[in-house]
């Protein structure tokens, strides 16, 4: 994001395969990415002149190709994807937020949750909840259910599908379109710019590396992520190479313990999910005695890494990039 409306073992897995999916979020289906998200002008303008910022109604183009006019500055937003929950949270006065979803205010998903819970309300995606808001924007993802979307549609709510978030240079613009929905665009560009600045640092310092470990995910469900999640490019940034790229022939799929095996990876990266039937999942994989001669294991390098910076959807991935550059490079990245 976002995923988000689902319970929280189906938005994981949602999430690399969106990503997903991603969501975790999230959400849970795998789907193709529609076209980037277009405005009137055919893109989202990198820094819009003032008197083109100030002017409502603006006509956009959403990720599903959906030609959606939003009448005038938005102060009642519903967002239904975790993603958005935390855009918008760091994008726009909280004031102006109606309701997030249910997994803003998870501190396992969420990296705004103290802001979440300024948020009167959570939502799911139940259409006759939000047409009682009476927001006067709703955004949400390609995942939603398109048949409540357009029962919001009908009631006269300006519904966005934001689409797009395999990369963090996708997620980049997904700012940047959010930012043109809410009228923000000055702040969108600060958020995006910080972002790129830390991302930029970060990659200065693993730069320096002499190798690049090789790394393979692993969750509670037995899958791993592969070329073209977001999990591939944090590990590209952080100074490594993703063993998920070779191994899966999809962004997101199972991998058995053998094939863990065969692959030998320098570095293992499990999150802090775990099934509600087993809490200590993490600790028992990493003492599975399948994995008694795998490099990761021999060399203690099998980490957790917290839910939130993995799966996120927005700027926060950068703490994402951050946990696993550590990770890979400690003696480089402080």
């Amino acid at each position: 994001m976002d995923p988000h409306t689902r319970t929280r073992g189906r938005t994981r897995r949602s999430f690399f395969s969106l990503l997903i999916a991603l969501a975790m979020l999230l959400a849970g289906c795998a789907v193709q990415p529609a076209a980037p998200p277009e405005t009137d002008t055919k893109a989202p303008a990198a820094a819009a002149a003032p008197a083109e910022a100030a002017a409502f109604p603006r006509t956009i183009t959403d990720g599903a190709g959906k030609e959606v006019t939003i009448p005038q500055k938005p102060e009642r937003i519903v967002s239904l994807t975790l993603g958005t929950d935390e855009i918008l949270l760091s994008l726009v006065d909280p004031k102006r937020v109606l309701a997030v979803t249910h997994l803003a205010v998870d501190s396992l998903w969420t990296n705004v949750g103290d802001t979440a819970k300024q948020v009167e309300h959570t939502v799911e995606s139940d259409p006759e909840q939000i047409i009682a808001l009476q927001p006067d924007l709703v955004l949400a993802a390609i995942y939603n259910n398109p048949d409540h979307i357009q029962l919001l549609r009908d009631a006269g709510i300006p519904v966005v599908v934001v689409t797009l978030f395999d990369t963090i240079d996708q997620i980049a613009e997904n700012i940047r379109f959010v930012a043109r929905l809410t009228g923000d665009e000055e702040r969108g560009e600060e958020l995006i710019t910080a972002m790129a600045e830390r991302l930029a640092s970060i990659e200065a310092q693993v730069a320096n590396a002499e190798t690049k470990p090789r790394v393979l995910f692993y969750s509670s469900f037995g899958s791993s992520a592969g070329k073209g999640s977001t999990f591939s490019d944090i590990v590209r940034r952080a100074g490594g190479i993703n063993l998920g790229d070779e191994a899966l022939d999809s962004t997101f799929g199972e991998i058995s313990l053998e094939k863990i095996v065969e692959l030998d990876p320098d570095v293992i990266i499990t999150d802090e999910y775990a099934p509600e039937d087993n809490a200590e999942w993490s600790k028992n994989f990493s003492n599975h005695p399948a994995l008694a001669n795998v490099s990761a294991k021999k060399n203690g390098r099998i980490y957790t890494v917290p839910a939130r910076h993995l799966s996120t959807v927005s700027h926060y991935i950068v703490e994402g990039v951050y946990d696993m550059a550590r990770i890979l490079h400690p003696d480089l990245v402080k």
